[in-house]
């Protein structure tokens, strides 16, 4: 929705106004939820998306893709890859925790007709039978959730729309994480001096995908 308001705007556009627009899309919007702390934090996350400044003012327009240079210092090991997926919020919490938060979630049959208040009851849940698991993890698993395909709306008892998280065998849900990650590094090479090697990004994943399959995905 973002980027389709820039795409139709000549000149960049506030912040603010974009995020008033998104809640009247999506009332429950929040960029706390996907772990950042400032809108203009959400909307620097997309490399699509670039922020300029007028006064105290954050403007949002698109960005020209940026290609990297011969100076530019080439990322090449499992350390740099974590934290530059990091800093664009696209690596997972701890496993076991969002393994845990996935069982949870997978579970929980309460009507919920709408994602914030499924988060809601998913952290009382996960709160519930770990007290070390805070509600900014459980909104940033949902997320991720959503990302991967996982959250559909299905009708519950009585005709009532509900949300619901998608049950697989933790196989695949691991499985499925780790070709976000990598194909988060791929969309990063475009932008930035990354150097992928099967041996490093393997080092990052929770699945049991092996050095071969990894290497057919970044193409080395």
């Amino acid at each position: 929705m973002v980027i389709a308001q820039l795409k139709a705007s000549p000149t960049p556009v506030n912040a603010s106004q974009i995020k008033t627009l998104l809640k009247q899309t999506a009332a429950d919007f929040d960029e706390k939820h996907y772990g950042f702390k400032t809108f203009t934090d959400y909307l620097s996350a997309n490399n699509a998306i670039e922020i300029s400044k007028s006064g105290t003012v954050n403007f949002a327009s698109l960005a020209k893709p940026a290609q990297p240079t011969e100076t530019d210092k080439t990322i090449a090991t499992a350390e740099a890859y974590k934290a530059l997926l990091k800093k664009y919020n696209a690596l997972p919490d701890n496993a076991d925790t969002l393994k845990k938060i996935y069982k949870h979630a997978v579970t929980l049959k309460e009507i919920c007709p709408d994602p914030a208040q499924f988060r809601t009851a998913l952290f009382d849940l996960c709160h519930k039978a770990d007290p070390k698991i805070s509600k900014t993890t459980v909104n940033k698993a949902f997320s991720y959730f959503i990302v991967m395909g996982l959250v559909h709306t299905e009708k519950a008892k009585g005709g009532v729309d509900t949300v619901r998280v998608k049950k697989i065998t933790l196989k695949d849900f691991l499985l499925k994480s780790d070709k976000l990650v990598i194909a988060k590094l791929l969309e990063l090479g475009k932008t930035h001096a990354l150097d992928l090697k099967a041996k490093e990004i393997k080092k990052l994943t929770l699945s049991t995908i092996s050095k071969d399959n990894i290497k057919k995905l970044i193409g080395e």
